[in-house]
């Protein structure tokens, strides 16, 4: 069981999904940054939410007709099919993407540094987060 879960501001300041959707997409978010993506069973995740499985396939499938995440499905070398779900371009841009929104940003004059990708202090954070919302339109 987890102790906690951190739900990003980008994430927590989406209006179009409610607060366990939110949950959801951190935990999806967390684990996509992983090689291997998130392949958590509807189970594992209905556990770790204290909700119903039917629930969670629910959530799940909004997500991904709202676009906040991709669903491909594999199978192993025993034959055994299973899911990654990642978290698409509106949640964990490329570095493409975020190179793009920095440098609209620098040109603007509301960031300085040249350094496009490693934007560490939380004012150009917050600042590349919600020009990301805008570009997606959340």
């Amino acid at each position: 069981m987890k102790d906690a879960l951190w739900i990003p501001s980008k994430i927590l300041n989406i209006d179009s999904i409610d607060f366990l959707s939110k949950g959801i997409l951190s935990e999806i978010e967390s684990l996509t940054k992983l090689e291997k993506g998130c392949y958590s069973s509807n189970k594992i995740l209905s556990d770790l939410f204290g909700v119903s499985v039917r629930t969670i396939i629910n959530k799940i499938n909004h997500l991904e007709e709202l676009g906040f995440i991709t669903i491909t499905y594999n199978t192993d070398a025993k034959n055994t099919k299973f899911r990654i779900i990642r978290t698409s371009e509106k949640i964990t841009p490329s570095n493409e993407l975020r190179s793009e929104v920095v440098k609209k940003l620098q040109q603007e004059s509301k960031l300085i540094s040249k350094d496009t990708l490693d934007y560490t202090d939380i004012e150009a954070q917050d600042l590349i987060s919600d020009e990301l919302l805008k570009k997606f339109n959340l």
